[in-house]
Formats: C-alpha cells, sequence, structure tokens
C-alpha cells in the first residue's frame, strides 16, 4: 500500500502475464482477483528483478503462480487445509479449504474459498458502505514428466457481487471472473 497500486508502480502478474483490473483508472485493482485460495504461490518481489519475472516495475511486483506443487519435502499421498477468519466487528469473514493429491507423476489440488462482508461504521460513527459477497474455486492438475520437466494446466473462477464502494458514487452488482493456464516447465540452469 505505500508503493500504491498503480500499474506503472507496482505490477499484479500472473505467471509472467501482466494482470489488469476491468477500470482503466484502477478502482478494482488485480488484488481483489487473487483469493489465498485459488493460487499455487505467490511471490512479492519488492523491487525491480530484471527480465526474469516481465517487464519490471518501479515499486515491485506480486506475482501469482497458478498452478500448484508440492513443497520439496512432501512424504504423504493426500493433504488438507482450511482456514477461516472473522472481524471484530462481526461484519466481515472468510471460509477457505483445499485438498492436495500426489500419485506417481501426478499432483493435483483443488480449493474454495467464501468471503462476505457488510456496512460498517467509522470512527466518527458514520454508516460506511462495504458490503460484498464472493466465491472462488481453483484447481490445477501437472503431470512430472521428468525430474527437470513438468506440464500443468489450471483453472480458477471469482465471483463477486453485491459489491458496495466506500469511497466511490459506484457499486459492483456482479463480477465473474475466470483465469486459465496451461505451461510446460523445463527447469535447470544455465551452463
Amino acid at each position: 500500500q505505500l508503493r500504491g497500486l498503480g500499474g506503472e508502480r507496482v505490477r499484479t502478474q500472473v505467471g509472467v502475464l501482466p494482470l489488469f483490473g476491468a477500470c482503466p483508472a484502477r478502482l478494482d485493482p488485480p488484488l481483489v482477483y487473487l483469493l489465498p485460495q485459488t493460487s499455487g504461490a505467490l511471490r512479492l518481489n519488492l523491487g525491480s528483478d530484471g527480465a526474469e519475472a516481465g517487464p519490471a516495475a518501479m515499486g515491485g511486483r506480486i506475482q501469482l503462480r497458478p498452478d500448484w506443487e508440492p513443497p520439496a519435502d512432501w512424504t504423504g499421498s493426500l493433504a488438507g487445509d482450511a482456514s477461516f477468519g472473522f472481524a471484530s466487528d462481526g461484519l466481515r469473514s472468510r471460509l477457505g479449504a483445499g485438498a492436495a493429491t500426489v500419485m506417481g507423476g501426478f499432483q493435483g489440488r483443488v480449493a474454495v474459498d467464501l468471503g462476505r462482508g457488510g456496512d460498517y461504521r467509522s470512527g466518527g460513527g458514520l454508516t460506511v458502505p462495504g458490503k460484498h459477497e464472493h466465491v472462488g474455486a481453483s484447481a490445477s492438475l501437472a503431470y512430472r514428466i521428468k525430474a527437470d520437466q513438468r506440464f500443468f494446466v489450471s483453472l480458477a473462477h471469482v465471483r463477486e457481487s453485491d459489491v458496495d464502494h466506500p469511497a466511490l458514487p459506484m457499486n459492483n452488482d456482479l463480477t465473474d471472473f475466470w483465469m486459465a493456464h496451461m505451461g510446460y516447465r523445463l527447469e535447470g540452469g544455465v551452463v
């Protein structure tokens, strides 16, 4: 937030592709479409990091990796996770869950993320419109061909509804965001 969310300052990317919001004035920053449970990994680069991740941005980049890959120390064949958040004012909540498996060279993960918020009262006692609802889901499937070669396909969907923007004279009735990726990765260093 200190660096600002303007595209020229902080770039938001999925893999190496920049992600832009629908509004040219950046009133819907791309971050709202990247839910924690619907990503494989999230990488924060705090400054310019060269050509490795695509065009540079002065303030750094937020880079989402769309496909899930098990950690290097993975020893099981099936795992699950769940998260829950609840604001102290009782008006905002979030629930997420996921399951992952590895069978031979195949790696897969599915996840969901649900959230809801309501209007709230400011420090001065005014009611501020802050209503929102979202549901997100993702699936990722990969096959490790060899130790240094991997093919993956992933799909994510986020639906926002009834979003009130506190500082703007507009609201969002319904937004559907789909993200599909397929790729082949050859890992290794330059000799």
